[in-house]
């Protein structure tokens, strides 16, 4: 699959095909573009799985915290108990020890879930990952365009391996990038759906255990306990889907697919007109494609709000978790 930036070998052959295209590949500007590219292009990806890595650390302990919290209250709810029934004297007397390492446990994941947060606010990492990828992109559009307007005034076989390169590196790269794409987050966010619906169901276990908790034995009141394990298993799953913002971008990259293939359909006749009297239209064929990546781009940095309110949600957790130990 063709690829961006061209490598040496993608050049000479293009240089082969036709000398002057080969010069403006390059040319000083297209190749320091390349250069500048290629450095944003590794730091956006940097960024990026320091956010991702951050972000699901925080995610993993403010679900930690909150399975903590329910085991506390089920060995609460069960202390009673244990003095009540005979033969459970080890059960009875190993219950303050696990309410200590619990409790313990509980102190440093919350401090752990503290520094995360602070690590992804402090730093902005969502901004500088989104921010980061977006002058990577702008590069590649600039490098196309600069392209397309030089070889406009070459010869008929100039511009239409210009177009080619275009098409190769530009048009299908990023269609087959927004169909794999797609198909990832697609299928991430069913996972995180799934998941969320199968917690929901525990949640309504733990919710109708409650019910006939008052009327029963004390085992019942442990199985309505856990079932805020169900809740936060939930939260868990509603949250990685909402960071990775999996389901907005499978139907956004489904959509910029239906758009680039709209210019596909135009191929013939954009060649046709390059390689006749309108040789314009290879700079208007590659400024439509550029714009619409503009467009996504545009999407893609206004997620960073999204993503910003589910760290803030994930902070109000943790503050909500102090509280509670703070009161308990």
């Amino acid at each position: 699959m063709a690829k961006f930036p061209l490598d040496p070998q993608e050049i000479a052959d293009y240089a082969s095909k036709s000398p002057t295209v080969g010069a403006v590949l390059n040319s000083a500007e297209l190749t320091r573009i390349t250069a500048d590219y290629a450095d944003e292009s590794a730091w956006a990806n940097e960024t990026q799985s320091r956010f991702n890595r951050v972000a699901r650390q925080l995610n993993v302990s403010v679900l930690i915290t909150a399975i903590i919290g329910s085991l506390i209250l089920a060995i609460g709810l069960l202390e009673p108990w244990f003095e009540k029934k005979e033969g459970l004297t080890l059960l009875r007397q190993a219950s303050p020890t696990a309410l200590f390492v619990l409790g313990i446990v509980g102190l440093v994941i919350g401090g752990f879930s503290a520094a995360r947060l602070y690590e992804l606010n402090a730093g902005d990492l969502a901004g500088s990952w989104l921010k980061s990828r977006a002058r990577a992109e702008n590069l590649r559009s600039e490098y196309f365009d600069r392209l397309a307007a030089r070889a406009v005034g070459l010869d008929a076989q100039a511009r239409l391996v210009a177009l080619r390169i275009v098409n190769a590196h530009l048009l299908d790269h990023q269609l087959t990038y927004f169909r794999d794409r797609g198909l990832r987050h697609e299928k991430a966010a069913s996972w995180w759906l799934r998941w969320a619906a199968l917690a929901s169901g525990i949640s309504s276990i733990g919710v109708a255990a409650g019910g006939v908790a008052g009327v029963a034995d004390a085992p019942w009141m442990v199985v309505a306990a856990l079932g805020t394990i169900g809740a936060a298993l939930s939260a868990f799953a509603t949250s990685q889907e909402s960071i990775g913002q999996e389901k907005v971008r499978a139907q956004r990259f489904r959509n910029n697919q239906a758009a680039l293939n709209e210019l596909v359909r135009k191929i013939d006749d954009v060649e046709a007109a390059v390689a006749g009297a309108s040789p314009e239209a290879l700079v208007t064929f590659t400024s439509g494609i550029n714009q619409q990546l503009k467009l996504e781009l545009s999407q893609f940095l206004d997620s960073a709000e999204s993503i910003r309110a589910s760290i803030t949600k994930l902070g109000e957790e943790i503050e909500k978790n102090q509280k509670a130990k703070g009161t308990g």
